[in-house]
């Protein structure tokens, strides 16, 4: 196994946060497809896409000892995941 860069988060974190967002967003997912609220849709599809990407990049950094992605373009993906949960969480207020 190597070493892993200084900076490198361990994947443990990682793991560990994409469990409780995936399993609180596929809830959330499933809940507003089966319900047709767009709120909850949302909200479980951007916890949901961040949970996996957060988990590709545990895997990948348990594999190599680096990270897959640069922390810019992994800041990106992720406020773009915030950008659809804050989506469904207005969505939730104002249409459900």
């Amino acid at each position: 196994m190597q070493q892993r860069p200084p900076g490198t988060p361990p994947p443990a974190f990682n793991f560990a946060i994409a469990a409780v967002l995936g399993l609180s967003g596929l809830f959330d997912l499933a809940f507003g497809v089966s319900h047709m609220t767009l709120g909850h849709t949302l909200t479980g599809l951007g916890a949901t896409a961040y949970a996996a990407l957060l988990l590709r990049e545990g895997l990948h950094i348990r594999k190599t000892g680096q990270r897959a992605m640069p922390p810019k373009r992994m800041a990106q993906a992720g406020f773009l995941c915030l950008l659809v949960f804050l989506a469904g969480v207005v969505a939730k207020v104002y249409l459900d």
